[in-house]
């Protein structure tokens, strides 16, 4: 029944952990960047606009063709164009699958290492219960989004690196 739920379900489930994991993991609160604060409005909002729009847009696809559309698929098999049904793969290989790129994805995550790795795992999961990669940009954008958000209104940029 876990995997039937919205796809928007778990996007806002992983970032309630990236959340919790930040109130273990961090060393506070940070605002905006001071030179983005000194720049003019035009600047800084034209900044802020593209920043949201590539972490909401490029980002979450850009980020789930490589991890999920051909990492995951390469650790199933060498010759990573011929799985093209999760369905028909036996369960450890795609489990080491899952694994491989959802850990690779936390490492390149920097300090929210362990709430990406769990991010990468949901996006994988996501992306396996119907087969479609679609789904996970989409989960994945609507966690960047609520990521976006927060920065935004909480003057929280430490959780937008």
């Amino acid at each position: 029944k876990l995997l039937s739920r919205p796809i928007y379900s778990y996007a806002l489930g992983v970032l309630a952990f990236w959340l919790a994991m930040d109130q273990w993991t961090s060393k506070g609160a940070q605002g905006m960047p001071q030179p983005l604060a000194d720049a003019s409005e035009l600047v800084r909002y034209g900044w802020i606009a593209l920043r949201v729009l590539s972490g909401v847009v490029a980002t979450p696809i850009a980020e789930e063709l490589a991890f999920r559309g051909y990492l995951l698929r390469r650790f199933i098999y060498a010759e990573f164009e011929n799985v093209t049904d999760y369905r028909s793969v036996p369960l450890p290989p795609l489990a080491y699958g899952l694994i491989g790129s959802s850990l690779i994805f936390g490492v390149l995550h920097g300090t929210h290492w362990i709430a990406g790795s769990l991010a990468g795992a949901v996006y994988g999961l996501t992306m396996l219960r119907r087969g479609r990669i679609g789904e996970a940009i989409l989960a994945h954008a609507v966690t960047n989004a609520g990521l976006a958000a927060i920065a935004l209104v909480w003057n929280r940029w430490d959780l937008w690196g």
